[in-house]
């Protein structure tokens, strides 16, 4: 894309393969949903909100992780007819990636024998053959017979500048920060996501099989991603590193949004939906703001501007700009947490129809 059109053209391939997440989201939400009108609304809002909409139009890999992870997802595990070996060598292409997106591989093909041992080797006969060909690759270009390779290099070249670890194994921090965090987390951006806490009982009730493997590589990914110092994602659009398992979140969204059925959950819900199609007009409105901004939490001052309050202003946060900082983030965490839990406890008495 870059050697045809430049920054444009690189852009354009990021685009496509944002894109085709959305197809195969559209797909896992077809294998897994039945009201065709709930997963078509399930469906616009992974493809429109933030994240996916924000890194459909920035040069960095997590679109094609989430291609090639839903992908891999749905000839391996959601689609009527399974195609593991297909699957395993789609999945495979994360080894090319990020560690990350490689960490979600071996999920699914430990996943694999849930559906017996025939399927588990044939995936993993994919994804080993993916694996020599990364080793091969990387040997070639790097020098280096290891798969990821040239995302050690680079990360090690940015460690040089730095004398504070990658890996913090600091859970306490990232994963709250990376699911409420009001610049950079979930809440702040795409609290839609949140609806998928209502379906994860009522979605692994009724369809186990297709479901728990996408339930295991989301909260393996969020509980790994929160070990690293990072979990921001860097100068980049937030919550990047969701991306990856957002088209394996869709379905439990959709379970979410069936199972609710009283008044003052629907409102809540709606609120959610609004704030999450609010936030991703004004960020891709203003791509500038959403990718170079980022860390000066312009959305905040966005929403203080367009409604006269900031909404999300409850939010904790989890940058560390003051000694005690942490204080106001883990007292601000409490509703938010409560909510999570009220949402737990909802989707929890409910038999979704989805």
């Amino acid at each position: 894309g870059w050697v045809a059109a430049g920054r444009f053209g690189a852009e354009l391939v990021v685009a496509l393969a944002a894109a085709w997440a959305a197809a195969m989201s559209a797909l896992i939400l077809r294998d897994t949903v039945a009201d065709p009108r709930l997963r078509g609304w399930v469906w616009a809002m992974t493809a429109f909100f933030a994240p996916l909409v924000l890194l459909a139009t920035s040069i960095y890999p997590n679109a094609f992780g989430a291609a090639a992870i839903a992908s891999a997802y749905r000839f391996g595990f959601s689609a009527p007819v399974r195609r593991p070996l297909l699957a395993g060598a789609i999945g495979g292409l994360t080894l090319f990636l990020n560690p990350r997106d490689g960490l979600v591989l071996v999920v699914l093909v430990v996943a694999g024998a849930w559906y017996g041992r025939a399927h588990l080797v044939r995936f993993a006969v994919g994804a080993a053959a993916m694996f020599v060909l990364a080793i091969i690759a990387d040997a070639l270009i790097y020098g280096v017979p290891v798969p990821y390779a040239g995302y050690f290099f680079g990360t090690s070249q940015a460690q040089a500048l730095t004398s504070a670890p990658s890996i913090t194994f600091q859970f306490w921090v990232g994963l709250p920060a990376m699911l409420f965090d009001r610049t950079f987390g979930l809440a702040g951006s795409a609290p839609w996501i949140f609806i998928a806490v209502i379906g994860a009982v009522p979605a692994l009730r009724a369809a186990p099989r297709a479901l728990v493997p996408a339930a295991a590589a989301v909260v393996t990914s969020l509980l790994a991603l929160s070990l690293y110092r990072y979990w921001e994602g860097g100068y980049a659009p937030p919550n990047r590193y969701f991306v990856e398992v957002l088209p394996l979140t869709a379905p439990f969204v959709a379970y979410g949004l069936a199972a609710t059925r009283d008044w003052w959950m629907r409102v809540l819900v709606g609120v959610l939906i609004g704030m999450s199609a609010f936030a991703a007009f004004l960020l891709s409105a203003m791509p500038a703001r959403a990718l170079n901004d980022a860390f000066q939490s312009q959305l905040q001052d966005l929403f203080d501007v367009a409604l006269g309050v900031n909404p999300l202003g409850w939010l904790p946060s989890f940058i560390s700009v003051t000694p005690d900082w942490w204080v106001s983030a883990y007292l601000r965490l409490i509703p938010a947490l409560a909510i999570i839990a009220l949402l737990a406890w909802y989707g929890a008495r409910k038999r979704s129809p989805a």
